[in-house]
């Protein structure tokens, strides 16, 4: 935290409502940083912005607030001057090229006025596999930016993806302590909360249960999302 004392932070990401992974996440990295002495924060919400299905191309509703989003962030780093930004950006199908934009307009800010950008990925990278071209910008981006992994098994992953100089922290989401009982039945049960999608490992997941017998009870709560 003594990092960020005394900084400017712009906070670029996801805050309820919906309520999903990463906007929980998010609400708790702001209450966190506006507990911390002297720091200065702004945050644009990106869920306004977006869609579930992160697909803005086929809607012409956010192709029109997408525009919003872009001119919100460069008067934010034009007349707000961050030392510390932290953005949550897609590495999935169409959300990946949306985010390009950002990411370019982050980059050039970051050569001139040398702040340090963290982002925070929520996901697998599949689109990063599969494309050359996502690749190639993605190794190009993150030589400049610090990436926020949730475990080491993404760390590993994302590993064959990453420049050699490339800084990598992984930092597991937390959650806040709440007291419970423990139910008076034997069968253990595997809860999924999240989008059910290839890339959450949601459909990794279903093929796993199938490997157990009824002793152990798979729940999946959650809307499915087309990636």
């Amino acid at each position: 935290l003594n990092m960020i004392k005394n900084k400017k932070i712009l906070f670029l990401g996801h805050k309820p409502p919906p309520l999903h992974g990463a906007s929980l996440v998010g609400e708790q990295i702001i209450k966190l940083l506006l507990s911390t002495e002297n720091v200065r924060l702004k945050s644009i919400n990106v869920n306004i912005f977006f869609s579930k299905s992160n697909n803005i191309f086929f809607k012409p509703f956010y192709l029109i607030k997408f525009p919003i989003l872009i001119f919100n962030l460069i008067v934010k780093l034009v007349f707000y001057r961050p030392k510390i930004i932290y953005m949550t950006p897609s590495v999935n199908s169409y959300g990946y090229y949306r985010d390009l934009s950002l990411f370019f307009i982050i980059y050039c800010y970051k050569k001139f006025f040398k702040s340090k950008v963290f982002c925070h990925i929520h996901m697998r990278p599949l689109i990063l596999k599969e494309s050359a071209l996502a690749k190639s910008s993605w190794l190009m981006f993150m030589s400049q930016f610090e990436l926020i992994l949730l475990s080491k098994y993404l760390h590993k992953e994302f590993l064959k993806l990453l420049p050699k100089d490339a800084i990598v922290h992984v930092l597991p989401n937390s959650t806040p302590a709440i007291s419970y009982h423990l139910s008076a039945s034997n069968k253990k049960i595997v809860l999924f909360i999240g989008h059910i999608t290839h890339s959450k490992g949601a459909f990794r997941l279903l093929e796993l249960s199938n490997r157990f017998n009824e002793s152990v009870k798979f729940i999946f709560a959650g809307p499915f999302i087309s990636d």
